[in-house]
């Protein structure tokens, strides 16, 4: 800024280039700069990133691109100094979800290499695309020891658009910078700058006042005025409007130049210069936008794909554009609209329309229907918001506003300014629906029933019955997440006979069925759905509902696959059914044994909850991350996200998350060994009707019988034990019957039938120990093989806690690992040498999950790729593992583990 040196924000710059310097030491983080238009955002940043050796990626926000998925980071990923077959890679999986997005992103950091810091620049982020912000928030989350840093500068009223979880890392560890107009002693100094000489101080306030201390508005007005001008009587010549200035200026351009900008204006803040020339109607554009960049109107710049012309403020483009007369503003978009194509083409047509013209809103609507059928929520919206504006109708209009709302709602987009406006539309079924769509993403589900009530008693009278279908598919949801399944079972067979966009019907019918033990009824009705699906929204739907049921049903492989297919789709189109099929996905590497995968995938679906706001989803990944964590013995880590989600929980009162956040701290509690706790929640499960679900929802009634028998209520234990063993026999999952074994052994052991005790660990035993899957097998191993061990039967004991022991390590379930050293110990042997044991506990979790997956023989790019973490931050925790570990490579490393040392005794659990 200025003629010949940067005036005042020297604090600012100083705060951006520590967190700059911060980010090059192995400590990312975050800086939101915000600031009134013209109060020097951009070149503030400019300044501070000068004085650095940071390589710097900049996108900026456009207005124009605000519907545009990825626009501000595909600017990004074409400015990194990448190679060109990464740059494709990265820049093909912006078509995804913005976890997708974050985690290409993580891909370039590994592809730089860099020695010096690397800056994300978000520029204009008030008209930034969601997507890339959310993109970028989920880069920000995972970053370890990167040398990275993330800017991001916008307008007050754009704060509101940022992701929730990116403000709250502003708040936890970032930077906030709140830019006021400069001061006198900043006014002055632009002065002197200016003309070489001081001016009064009255002439200084005067001026400061005049502008706001706008940067922008004091550099643009100094530059007209004399000295003279500025310090005489009178008010200032030159009047306020930063827009004002900037036209005085275009009128001394020759008429091509001012054709030339002005078409660019209608284009947006940068376009070719052969598209703006033709928009301006001129043989060759060269000569005038040389003029326009000499007056410093515009920027040309020299590309591979050609010359383009670029506003150096967004600000510049908007004066211009608004100084143009309407008519003259219709025209430049019908020109531009013949020199673009697609949805590009298509915005013009619309702009330039000066009356309702039902042609062009069927037009619009027609692409709203394609991107939406493709999974493309937030075009869609775009689309219909565009229709809206020609409808031939008050009553047509109001009907695409509330269409594009369900779709942003669908996405986890908020309303914004739409909200108020729809509360004030005709009262309709439609109204409703998304009112009541809206309540429940705050968890106001009381609140939300009652409008979706509301709008199920208005369709029926409403001609248009596609509204049914949604409706009723959302009331199948709250019915589910208060456990009446009576109803929610009516809801999703009424969702399913209606026609009309909307998920979670089959998914809503499939969780009814399930929690009322009707599994294999479940997965029969899915098929069939999935079978007869006529759209691609349908058949994610059904295989949503055929994953989770597969899964508590055991099917591993199956779920596996209906739920990857979902993430894959939904993961532009449906917030909801992105979320569970990622957190599912995560329940999935849990009963697989691989809990370090399943944190990792757990976390990511949190986050896309947490930065969309979805209260009520977000209690389900917090709870499954939890419980991973407890696997692998990280509790600080665990504690934390059960925290959250037993607060939100609280928040929602929905039973499903109150079952997660329960479940979670009861798995804490059995991996801490805290008997005492593990009773209580189990006690609460118990009172609240939990036994009465499918075990294999949640496997919990074997650790609270063992918790139970620890704490002495040996006649409470064995009643769960009978219950868990009825309804063990009653269905085909071997992991549940390996849980009632275990638990009736448990049982007859602490009552002194070990007789009985070993018929039912033989009968466990006797199971597929792959179908019982590692953890559940793994434990009655381990408490088979202790009650050998103290019946003086140490060979066979020894057999049975050395198999455990491979199973837990394999997992690197750190504190069930420990508890089979003891029961070696105790029996007099050396604990079998593990292929990946728990190592010192001078090693932090991540880095023992890290330490682990390297010695099973993953390069660092997998270790990354399974943590959703880059490159240099697994480089980092290796630096640290080997000092801490005495070892100078990978083979040094796997043989460490290999030997590794047991943490110290916490206590022997169980009976």
């Amino acid at each position: 800024m200025g003629w010949r040196g940067w005036v005042g924000r020297n604090e600012e710059v100083a705060a951006i280039r520590e967190r700059v310097a911060a980010a090059g030491r192995g400590e990312p983080g975050v800086v939101l700069c915000v600031g009134e238009a013209g109060f020097g955002k951009s070149t503030l940043l400019e300044t501070a990133l000068a004085g650095t050796d940071a390589v710097v990626l900049w996108g900026t926000g456009d207005e124009s691109e605000v519907d545009l998925d990825f626009a501000v980071l595909d600017q990004m990923v074409r400015s990194a100094p990448i190679d060109a077959a990464l740059r494709d890679q990265v820049r093909a999986a912006l078509t995804g979800d913005p976890v997708e997005a974050g985690a290409a992103l993580l891909r370039v950091l590994d592809g730089l290499e860099l020695a010096r810091p690397l800056v994300a620049v978000v520029d204009d982020a008030q008209v930034a695309d969601a997507a890339s912000l959310q993109a970028l928030t989920f880069t920000a989350r995972r970053l370890g020891a990167d040398p990275a840093a993330l800017l991001v500068a916008t307008r007050p009223e754009g704060v509101d658009r940022l992701p929730p979880g990116l403000l709250r890392l502003v708040e936890r560890s970032g930077v906030r910078l709140q830019l006021a107009g400069l001061g006198a002693p900043e006014v002055a100094e632009l002065v002197q700058l200016r003309f070489g000489r001081a001016a009064p101080p009255a002439a200084v306030d005067r001026l400061r006042a005049h502008t706001g201390g706008s940067p922008l508005h004091l550099t643009t007005l100094l530059e007209e005025l004399s000295y003279e001008a500025l310090t005489g009587p009178g008010p200032l010549p030159a009047p306020r409007s930063y827009a004002t200035l900037l036209v005085s200026r275009v009128a001394g351009c020759s008429n091509a130049a001012r054709r030339l900008l002005v078409a660019l204006s209608v284009l947006g803040v940068r376009a070719p210069l052969a598209d703006a020339a033709r928009v301006a109607g001129l043989d060759g554009g060269l000569a005038a936008a040389d003029e326009l960049a000499a007056r410093g109107l515009v920027e040309l710049r020299e590309t591979p794909a050609g010359r383009f012309l670029a506003f150096p403020h967004g600000l510049a483009r908007a004066a211009v554009y608004e100084d143009l007369p309407a008519a003259t503003r219709a025209a430049l978009h019908r020109a531009a609209a013949d020199v673009t194509s697609g949805d590009e083409a298509l915005r013009h047509r619309l702009v330039a329309a000066e009356g309702p013209d039902p042609t062009l809103a069927a037009e619009a609507v027609r692409h709203a229907e394609r991107e939406a059928a493709r999974g493309g929520r937030r075009a869609a919206a775009s689309h219909l918001l565009s229709a809206a504006r020609v409808a031939a109708s008050g009553p047509e209009r109001e009907t695409f506003v509330l269409q594009a709302a369900v779709h942003l709602l669908a996405a986890g987009e908020p309303l914004g300014p739409w909200a108020d406006e729809i509360a004030g539309f005709a009262d309709t079924a439609l109204r409703n629906l998304v009112l009541g769509r809206q309540t429940m993403a705050t968890g106001r589900f009381a609140d939300a029933r009652r409008q979706l009530e509301t709008a199920w008693a208005q369709a029926a009278d409403d001609p248009d019955a596609s509204v049914r279908g949604p409706v009723a598919a959302l009331l199948a949801v709250l019915a589910i997440g208060e456990l009446r399944t009576d109803d929610a079972l009516a809801w999703a067979r009424r969702a399913l006979k209606e026609a009309g966009p909307g998920s979670a019907r089959a998914t809503a019918l499939a969780h009814g069925l399930a929690i009322t033990g009707r599994l294999g009824e479940a997965v029969g009705e899915m098929t069939a759905i999935l079978e007869g699906a006529e759209r691609p929204e349908e058949a994610a739907d059904a295989r949503l509902g055929r994953g989770i049921v597969r899964l508590w049903s055991n099917d591993l492989e199956g779920a596996e696959a209906d739920l990857g297919a979902v993430a894959a789709f939904s993961e532009q189109s449906d917030l909801y059914a992105n979320i569970n099929a990622r957190s599912y996905l995560a329940e999935v590497a849990i009963r697989r044994g691989a809990p370090a995968e399943a944190a990792g995938l757990a976390e990511a679906a949190f986050e896309l909850a947490d930065d969309a706001d979805a209260v009520w989803l977000a209690p389900f990944p917090a709870g499954v991350a939890a419980f991973a964590h407890a696997v692998v013995g990280d509790v600080e880590r665990a504690r934390a996200l059960a925290s959250i989600a037993t607060a939100l929980a609280d928040a929602t009162d929905l039973v499903p998350a109150r079952m997660w956040a329960d479940h979670a701290r009861l798995r804490i509690a059995a991996a801490d060994g805290d008997h005492a706790t593990v009773a209580a929640i189990g006690d609460r499960m118990r009172e609240r009707g939990w036994d009465r679900l499918a075990e294999g929802i949640h496997h919990w009634r074997g650790l609270y019988t063992e918790a139970l028998v620890a704490v002495g209520r040996l006649d409470d234990a064995a009643a769960v034990a009978r219950q868990l063993g009825a309804d063990a026999a009653a269905c085909p999952d071997v992991s549940v019957r390996t849980d009632a074994h275990s638990a009736e052994a448990c049982v007859a052991a602490a009552l002194g039938d070990d007789e009985r005790a070993e018929r039912a660990e033989d009968a466990g035993l006797a199971l597929d120990p792959a179908a019982a899957r590692p953890f559940e097998r793994a434990r009655l191993e381990l408490q088979a093989g202790a009650r050998r061990r103290r019946a003086g039967r140490r060979r066979a004991a020894a057999e049975l806690l050395g198999a455990a022991a491979r199973r837990f390590a394999a997992m690197g379930a750190r504190p069930w690992l420990d508890r089979c050293d003891r029961q070696l110990r105790a029996c007099g042997l050396q604990p079998a040498k593990r292929s990946a044991p728990a190592p010192p506990a001078a090693l932090t979790p991540q880095e023992t999950t890290v330490a682990r997956l390297v010695a099973d023989g993953r390069t660092n790019r997998e270790v990354a790729a399974e943590l959703v973490v880059s490159v240099k931050t697994v480089e980092h925790h290796l630096t640290r593992i080997y000092a801490k570990l005495g070892v100078r490579s990978r083979t040094e490393l796997a043989a460490r583990m290999l030997h590794g040392a047991s943490a110290p005794d916490a206590g022997e659990p169980g009976p």
